[in-house]
């Protein structure tokens, strides 16, 4: 059952084009490697998929509906982690994650928070101000945030950046996961061996095309 379906979706950026005409999907309970070079737009589609950012021209659809039609119920069927955390660094890790608990419209949250923290192994920090913590922590504070209402959908660029030995396993335990959860996964990368451990398949970003590449076996 195809999930997430792409039609003609083009950006560009003043005369620089990054995704020409690019048409693909995914499967329902798939889990996609996006690979390319830097600057080939990877980034700029799971943002665009995420809703973050608009396409110049092109349609998407979830489940067979159009993104636009979708509205708020299809933002909180998404989980989107961004090369950054997006986090203010003032307020703590809880905090952030008792605000996304609202937008995500969850009905106590708390058991889910304090659940995402002991996996993570932040319950202790959770209280710091968000800048105080190692980049590996804010890193798995970002990834809990991106899980926390158990998306249909997610959208993960470089998951695995910054990442501390914790993170690395709190990541995998997350990852194995989502197949019994039946969720939906894209996710950029560059390393090889995260995509023959998770990925059903890949797909390469190439002069803002997409090319299907087999798994080695």
């Amino acid at each position: 059952m195809e999930f997430l379906t792409v039609r003609d979706l083009t950006k560009s950026f003043g005369f620089r084009p990054v995704l020409q005409k690019l048409d693909f999907s995914l499967q329902q309970g798939e889990c996609v490697a996006l690979r390319g070079r830097n600057g080939t737009g990877k980034s700029t589609l799971l943002r665009i998929l995420a809703g973050l950012a608009s396409p110049d021209e092109g349609q998407i659809f979830f489940a067979g509906v159009a993104q636009q039609a979708a509205g708020p119920l299809l933002r909180r069927s998404i989980g989107f982690l961004g090369h950054t955390p997006g986090m203010h660094p003032a307020r703590s890790l809880r905090s952030h994650l008792q605000f996304a608990a609202r937008v995500y419209g969850m009905k106590r949250p708390s058991q889910r928070i304090l659940s995402l923290l002991d996996s993570a192994g932040l319950r202790q920090v959770a209280n710091r101000p968000f800048g105080q913590l190692s980049r590996g922590m804010q890193q798995r504070g970002a990834l809990c945030r991106a899980w926390l209402h158990d998306p249909r959908l997610l959208l993960l660029d470089e998951p695995y950046a910054h990442l501390d030995e914790d993170g690395l396993e709190f990541l995998d335990l997350l990852l194995a996961s989502r197949r019994v959860a039946i969720q939906t996964i894209l996710f950029a990368t560059h390393q090889s061996e995260h995509i023959a451990r998770w990925a059903d398949r890949e797909v390469l970003l190439v002069n803002g095309r997409l090319q299907t590449s087999c798994l080695p076996p």
